[in-house]
């Protein structure tokens, strides 16, 4: 097996890998040419298609949020529905994932919108 050491660098490589896992340093990507920035740009591209698959099967959890880069927002839908969930027996539950279900409605067509913030976002890397 070979070491680090052994392996040659240079400066506009910013792949590595560690056993099975690719770690990408995207920190400076000045010194790095066109192509390699757009093979950057469609590693790290987000898809419409798979936050419509989250949103249909994580709605209430906010993986759709959580893969758009809204960190935010989804745990605070995911703090809605796991304390929702349970205070259905008071009453006050039905209101905050009746929050969430709403949420998620709206979620339908603001989704592209988010993905395409992301990816412009990477872009400018």
């Amino acid at each position: 097996m070979e070491s680090k050491t052994d392996q040659p660098q240079t400066p506009t490589s910013r792949a590595a890998t560690d056993g099975d896992r690719i770690v990408v340093n995207i920190a400076n990507t000045n010194s790095m040419d066109n192509k390699n920035k757009a093979l950057l740009h469609d590693a790290l591209k987000k898809s419409v298609g798979v936050a419509y698959l989250l949103l249909f099967f994580t709605c209430a959890f906010g993986g759709h949020r959580f893969y758009a880069g809204k960190t935010g927002s989804a745990v605070a839908m995911l703090l809605l529905t796991v304390l929702g969930t349970p205070l259905c027996f008071v009453g006050i539950g039905f209101v905050m994932v009746g929050i969430v279900c709403i949420w998620s409605l709206v979620d339908l067509f603001l989704i592209p919108s988010m993905i395409r913030e992301y990816n412009s976002k990477i872009s400018m890397l």
